[in-house]
């Protein structure tokens, strides 16, 4: 690779940098990296046919003694790695001459093998010994001498880890999602089109509200981030038994890297409906809305990645995070009040964050003195406060009449601030239970 000036950085992970290549050159279009790759293997032996082939590249895996060209000699071979830490000590010398008789020995066992007709798989299997063996001896002088554990540190393998997380979404990134959630806005926004604001379409209002925060902020961040560890999780006990890189680094880029599609998911699903529904005018009202959207969404995200971290067995996790968002979903406060629970069902509302995504939607869209709703001429329910008579107009009701018949009594910015705290607990659940799956 370094001869075609494609050097693997030092510390990267060869596979990676195969196959950042390779992607690179998918996306790219322009450098033909495959064809210098195959053109390469070719002229080097890869490509023939019969032995001729196959031993050119044994020859280019031994070292010079086994050719006999330095028979004899006590030159060292030149280890895999160049980095100080695995560089043949004399200790690595004498096992070596111990087992075999020194380099003299390993060549002339090599060669005799090779005359058995078995030469090829012998020579390598004592490659593979002897490169384990300088490993082991590394390991232990790292240890010996208290080496930290990574070279890297956090910050440059979480910088690593995010490109390649990036690289890969890049390269599978599919549009059908996008156009679900487009359709399903212009569903929502033509069902619930411009609902008038009057006592009379007051449920319909509620019921929209409550489905625009359960679909995007609820079911689908959840459902989409079950996949997200178990595609990967054979692959990162590997790396994590090599030593890698740290858990943690690894974790925050797959949050980081997965964060432009949680978030825009429910921007563009909010954005579409909120103002063909006609929801509160005030652009303020808006902003606060897709605040409270996102960051319920976030949470879902979140409490979906500790399920995939927690339960290996996807037809399992399916099963619970279907289980789990429908009683969090009854519990939020649409469906029954919290004030008719029964007490020994009332600890279900506190655990629900859907319940406080629902009350921040509900206050950002009816408090304020300047939020009124007509009431409808055949609307005999007392509201508290009173309803206003405004003129020949017909009488009026404050949004907080609204809140209290929900029996929402909370503040914006409060319930705001638990779902930033369910978003944190899920977050650490989610990492423990991963460090102890892999």
């Amino acid at each position: 690779f370094a001869r075609l000036g494609l050097a693997c950085p030092r510390h990267f992970n060869p596979a990676d940098f195969f196959l950042s290549l390779v992607t690179s050159e998918e996306l790219s279009k322009t450098t033909p990296i495959k064809k210098r790759l195959v053109t390469a293997f070719r002229r080097a032996g890869g490509g023939g046919s019969g032995g001729g082939g196959g031993r050119s590249r044994m020859a280019a895996l031994l070292p010079a003694e086994s050719n006999g060209t330095a028979k004899g000699s006590q030159r060292r071979r030149k280890p895999l790695a160049t980095n100080g830490l695995f560089e043949a000590s004399d200790e690595d010398h004498d096992a070596d001459n111990d087992d075999g008789g020194g380099e003299d020995g390993w060549a002339e066992g090599a060669q005799g093998a090779g005359a058995e007709g078995g030469g090829k798989a012998a020579l390598a299997l004592r490659l593979v010994r002897n490169e384990e063996a300088q490993l082991r001896s590394a390991r232990k002088r790292a240890n010996a001498t208290n080496l930290p554990k990574f070279e890297r540190s956090f910050w440059a393998q979480l910088s690593i880890l995010l490109r390649r997380s990036l690289r890969n979404q890049r390269s599978v990134i599919d549009k059908v999602p996008y156009i679900q959630i487009v359709v399903m806005a212009l569903v929502v926004g033509s069902l619930w089109f411009r609902s008038p604001a009057d006592t009379d379409h007051l449920q319909d209002r509620v019921g929209v509200l409550f489905f625009i925060m359960v679909y995007a902020g609820g079911f689908n961040p959840v459902f989409s981030s079950l996949f997200s560890f178990p595609a990967e999780r054979v692959v990162l006990r590997k790396e994590r038994q090599s030593g890698s890189f740290r858990l943690s680094a690894y974790f925050f880029s797959k949050v980081l890297s997965d964060l432009p599609i949680q978030i825009s998911f429910p921007i563009i699903f909010g954005t579409i409906s909120y103002w063909m529904v006609g929801l509160n005018g005030e652009f303020a009202r808006f902003l606060a809305f897709l605040l409270i959207l996102v960051t319920t969404a976030l949470c879902a995200s979140s409490f979906g990645l500790l399920l995939s971290a927690w339960i290996t067995n996807m037809k399992i996790v399916l099963s619970v995070a279907g289980t789990s968002m429908l009683a969090l979903m009854l519990a939020a406060g649409f469906y029954v009040q919290a004030e008719q629970l029964p007490d020994w069902m009332s600890w279900l509302t506190k655990v629900s964050f859907l319940r406080f995504s629902y009350d921040a939607i509900m206050l950002n869209e009816f408090d304020g003195d300047n939020v009124f709703l007509l009431v409808s001429p055949n609307d005999t329910r007392s509201w508290s406060p009173p309803a206003l008579a405004l003129g020949d107009t017909g009488s009026y009701i404050r949004g907080q009449a609204v809140l209290n018949e929900e029996g929402i009594e909370s503040n914006f910015w409060l319930n705001w601030l638990w779902l930033v705290l369910f978003l944190a607990a899920f977050q650490a659940g989610a990492y423990l239970c991963l460090r102890r799956s892999v």
